[in-house]
């Protein structure tokens, strides 16, 4: 049964970049920048953001971090238009998610994965805002070792190497071999986030890059910084 959305909050920008504005799957790229601005117009707080991809970028992004006191989160922004059986459906690389879950080093409360039930031009346009309709997954919940995703049966590893992600908030099912795990709501976590949510020396994330992966072909998600109340703007 379709739920009825509220107006679009007058004032929350919304960041575009594919071409014909029409009813389109909306790319993750479209998702992260959007997700960034309202996190940081959420939290009343100064957010630096920063990519994980390139060495000097992250040591920047870590140095800030231990210079200013604040706490670090690791977003992966995920994308979708895909509705199996009323359920918005997400997909997880295999290595990707064993990344994931080498960098929350067994913390709770530090890596994301960013799940908007949100997956078109269409229904963003007439959406609340995407933090209100976007959930994140803690990555610490994720079995460890995570399983490689099967086929239906279990008995060979699914071609394409990715795991499916199956929306119901206020819990997700992650597949092949099905688990419950719960997600919260990203606007509620921006505007209060838990006191001992986030990394506070993050300088031990990428120590051992070879045991991480490539980093380029797997684009780990983006780093927000949160400082201190008293240094928002």
């Amino acid at each position: 049964m379709a739920r009825k959305l509220e107006p679009r909050e007058v004032g929350a920008p919304i960041f575009w970049t594919g071409g014909n504005p029409g009813t389109v799957r909306l790319s993750e790229k479209t998702i992260e920048l959007n997700f960034c601005t309202e996190f940081e117009r959420l939290s009343r707080r100064r957010v630096i953001w920063f990519g994980l991809t390139q060495r000097q970028e992250r040591q920047m992004g870590f140095d800030l971090c231990t210079k200013f006191g604040g706490v670090l989160f690791i977003f992966q922004v995920k994308a979708s238009n895909k509705i199996i059986g009323g359920l918005r459906r997400f997909d997880a690389p295999h290595r990707q998610m064993l990344n994931l879950q080498q960098l929350s080093r067994g913390v709770r409360r530090c890596v994301y994965y960013v799940l908007p039930d949100i997956g078109t031009t269409h229904e963003f346009a007439r959406s609340r805002g995407l933090l209100q309709d976007t959930w994140l997954l803690d990555v610490f919940q994720l079995p460890t070792p995570m399983p490689a995703p099967t086929i239906r049966g279990g008995t060979h590893v699914r071609r394409s190497g990715k795991h499916r992600i199956d929306l119901r908030p206020p819990h997700v099912t992650v597949w092949s071999e099905p688990f419950s795990a719960e997600v919260i709501n990203a606007a509620d976590f921006a505007t209060n986030p838990p006191q001992d949510a986030g990394f506070t020396d993050p300088v031990t994330l990428f120590e051992d890059e070879q045991e991480i992966g490539r980093f380029g072909y797997l684009r780990l998600g983006v780093g927000a910084i949160l400082l201190p109340k008293e240094a928002a703007r």
